[in-house]
């Protein structure tokens, strides 16, 4: 039997207030540290893979690898397309894009692999971060 929590409810509360942006467990206990909330890392981890685990929040790893950052699942619809993901300020965005479609269609049918579009996330730089000459492709 699972048994909701104080700090469970704390962290679903500020979950739902983040509510489509992408965050980080850092994140969640920077935000609950300055709003005086004791949840301790542990938990926020533990918590954040139990939702995922159950659906509610969809899990991205950062490139290198070294950490997870989290999107509230209440658009069911964000496990059917690309996502591309800033490098310089970490803005995430979704994309809906026939020409990805028939990218994906192509190297299904050319190269008999299937990309799952619900995984996929391509490095580059916003318009905003291209803009400031930060970009180092």
């Amino acid at each position: 039997m699972e048994y909701k929590t104080r700090q469970r409810d704390i962290i679903d509360t500020l979950i739902n207030r983040i509510g489509e942006r992408h965050f980080t467990a850092d994140e969640i206990y920077l935000l609950l540290t300055q709003e005086e909330r004791k949840v301790g890392k542990t938990t926020i981890y533990r918590y954040l893979e139990r939702l995922v685990a159950e659906g509610s929040l969809k899990r991205f790893r950062n490139e290198d690898g070294s950490s997870s950052y989290y999107k509230f699942r209440k658009n069911e619809g964000c496990d059917d397309h690309f996502h591309l993901k800033c490098l310089q300020c970490g803005k995430m965005l979704h994309i809906e894009c026939s020409y990805l479609d028939e990218l994906n269609k192509h190297i299904s049918e050319h190269h008999g692999f299937c990309v799952d579009s619900s995984r996929a996330v391509l490095y580059g730089y916003c318009a905003e971060c291209d803009g400031k000459g930060t970009k180092k492709l």
